[in-house]
């Protein structure tokens, strides 16, 4: 097991995902070269995802994209999948594989680990809410821990082989706060 931080990250006063970033443009990942296709009997696609947040991801991450409706509890619209395969912070784009479809510029780009332990520490202002999906907020049914301001939370225990995916992980809070989350990845 090892920790991996992200830095400190600002929330935008509406819900977003844990550890993610949205696409500044839309991503067209390119067919098998040999027969057009990009269903999961052909080769792999590639494409360039140009994101804000370049650097909360590394080689070898597996992503989720989608619209933020697409993460609901509930929702039937599929949200797609790949695996990092380079990143160029200084370009803001990340080479990710996998992927079966065109996205628009504002989905979401978000990691999909599974990790041992998620540990949060909430900024000065106002409460942070952690949900299971883009509905977080003081009444969702998908609230799972809040924090007050200046406080932390911790979600799982490694020693009882619990196992967080992260893609399912989305905060709220007072705009413009920040806050630093950190995994124990497995």
């Amino acid at each position: 097991m090892a920790l991996r931080g992200f830095g400190y990250q600002t929330l935008t006063g509406t819900p977003q995902p844990l550890i993610g970033s949205q696409l500044q443009s839309a991503a067209i990942p390119s067919p098998d070269y040999y027969t057009g296709r990009l269903d999961p009997g052909s080769q792999p696609s590639s494409a360039y995802l140009t994101v804000y947040a370049a650097s909360l991801f590394r080689q070898g991450d597996h992503v989720m994209v989608g619209a933020s409706n697409s993460f609901s509890q509930g929702s039937t619209t599929p949200v797609d999948g790949g695996t990092v395969q380079a990143v160029n912070a200084s370009a803001s784009n990340i080479l990710v594989t996998g992927l079966m479809r065109k996205h628009s510029a504002a989905e979401w780009v978000i990691l999909a680990l599974p990790v041992a332990q998620v540990n949060i520490q909430n900024g000065a202002s106002g409460t942070l809410y952690l949900g299971e999906d883009n509905t977080v907020g003081s009444g969702s049914g998908t609230l799972i821990q809040t924090a007050a301001a200046n406080g932390t939370m911790q979600i799982g225990s490694p020693g009882l082989g619990n196992m967080i995916d992260t893609q399912k992980l989305w905060v709220t809070g007072t705009a413009s706060n920040t806050i630093l989350p950190s995994l124990l990845t497995i």
